[in-house]
């Protein structure tokens, strides 16, 4: 349903949170490609990504938080891409399988 971009096709206004999460992740995730269609709604999430990042939940914690989301929701896209980061983080194996 919705267009996976590029930086180089998405909208101008979308292209300077598209780089910078490429940059930060060495990567550029499809879900960010995806929302790119709609400038706001990626320039939202970032934001509100960042004031989650700041909390004080551990980085672990704050995935938990995340894979329950992206697993209630049903997201395939975000639980690959949240196991693959509980992975780096080195979660137990056996949390990331409760989670998913």
């Amino acid at each position: 349903m919705f267009t996976e971009h590029t930086i180089e096709s998405a909208p101008p206004a979308a292209r300077r949170v598209m780089t910078a999460t490429a940059n930060h992740l060495g990567y550029l995730p499809a879900a960010t490609a995806r929302w790119a269609s709609s400038p706001q709604l990626l320039d939202g999430f970032q934001k509100l990504s960042g004031l989650f990042d700041s909390t004080t939940l551990d980085p672990v914690a704050r995935e938990v938080v995340i894979m329950t989301i992206a697993t209630r929701n049903g997201c395939h896209l975000c639980v690959a891409m949240h196991t693959a980061r509980l992975t780096a983080l080195r979660a137990d194996a056996c949390l990331i399988a409760a989670l998913r």
